[in-house]
């Protein structure tokens, strides 16, 4: 929850033995509710959700014209009933009291995911652009095949072979490599920019397709790496929609670190996170 610190106050108020619900015919507090989250483990995630709402809410309530038209709240039930596959109104009526809804409640949580994604797609399209210029250089994506060994001296062997004849790198592999993927001629597949460490980010870099990149040592084990194809990040599809979702969480976690929480509920002592 980023820099937030949230204070107990020590003062009991009548509120605390007011019961929150029952088990078994025993009444729970509010202030036991929130003492068996905290033994749980469970305290700060709950902490979390409520004021990650609130924000939203406050957020949505600052928006002019946040309004969403009856006709599309309708429209996205009916997508959310024909993917769960309610095949009824009964099996639908049946979802809603197991989760204790009412009609008009389900409407205004549909209503307010509608316009939460409103917001989160504003901001997004703020940031999209120079998030994705900036970081291009890591999201673009290179095909490797890679033969592990664990001696310098047999890895100075095998490139001198490669380097003779680089259509040997596979079978290379399949008969030298000490990892799994040997078994696919050490065929790594596409790998991100940003998932390189060096000094094979660099090398990569400065590599041209068809290059063969090492011996390079990494963690005691001496490598040799193939370069099949550069493939450059476009701005599309699930790369676009994980910026996304990345942005919309750091606008929230930027939010979340400038609130000042104060528990008007009697604690036994400081809770932080």
């Amino acid at each position: 929850m980023g820099r937030l610190t949230i204070y107990g106050i020590y003062r009991p108020l009548q509120m605390d033995n007011t019961p929150f619900f029952t088990i078994d015919g025993n009444k729970i507090t509010l202030t036991e509710t929130l003492r068996y989250l905290r033994y749980a483990g469970g305290f700060q995630r709950f902490m979390k959700d409520i004021l990650r709402q609130y924000i939203l809410e406050k957020e949505i309530e600052s928006q002019q014209n946040s309004e969403v038209p009856y006709s599309q709240i309708t429209k996205a039930i009916a997508e959310f009933q024909e993917q769960a596959n309610f095949k009824d109104r009964n099996q639908f009526s049946s979802w809603m009291n197991a989760n204790g809804l009412t009609y008009k409640e389900f409407e205004e949580q549909v209503a307010f995911g509608i316009k939460v994604e409103k917001l989160k797609a504003q901001i997004i399209a703020e940031k999209l652009e120079e998030v994705f210029a900036n970081r291009k250089g890591e999201l673009d994506r290179v095909v490797l095949s890679r033969i592990i060994l664990k001696e310098q001296k047999e890895a100075d062997k095998i490139q001198q072979k490669i380097l003779e004849d680089s259509s040997n790198f596979e079978l290379l592999a399949r008969e030298y490599s000490i990892t799994e993927d040997r078994l696919a001629g050490g065929m790594m597949g596409p790998v991100r920019m940003g998932a390189l460490g060096e000094p094979l980010k660099s090398a990569v870099y400065q590599a041209n397709v068809g290059d063969l990149i090492g011996p390079v040592e990494i963690e005691g084990r001496y490598c040799l790496f193939l370069v099949g194809e550069k493939l450059p990040a476009v701005l599309e599809g699930a790369l676009k929609q994980e910026l996304g979702n990345q942005i919309f969480e750091e606008w929230l976690q930027e939010k979340l670190a400038k609130l000042q929480v104060k528990l008007e509920v009697a604690l036994q002592d400081k809770v932080k996170d």
